[in-house]
């Protein structure tokens, strides 16, 4: 269940941006995942934000802004695969 998780704490404590593992958005009914980040003032954590990207538009935008004969993808840092057009099925 991604709110047990995944919370807004997570890109302050950890300093780092983050992708979140994809989620079964429950209001849209789309899958998703969100890229957060901790907001600094004069060197000191105040925030964090977060925008939320359903993986059809996700992967959309992966395969129109390409290199020919490339692909895109985007994997976190502890290796898990969050968007790959040519696997969007195997992904939710």
């Amino acid at each position: 269940d991604f709110k047990k998780t995944f919370n807004m704490q997570l890109p302050m404590d950890k300093r780092e941006r983050l992708w979140t593992a994809t989620y079964l958005d429950e209001v849209a009914k789309v899958w998703m995942t969100s890229y957060t980040m901790p907001i600094d003032l004069n060197g000191k954590n105040i925030g964090a934000l977060g925008a939320d990207i359903s993986l059809a538009d996700l992967n959309s935008r992966l395969q129109k802004n390409k290199f020919t004969g490339a692909s895109n993808l985007i994997m976190r840092a502890d290796g898990q695969l969050i968007a790959d057009p040519t696997r969007e099925q195997a992904l939710i």
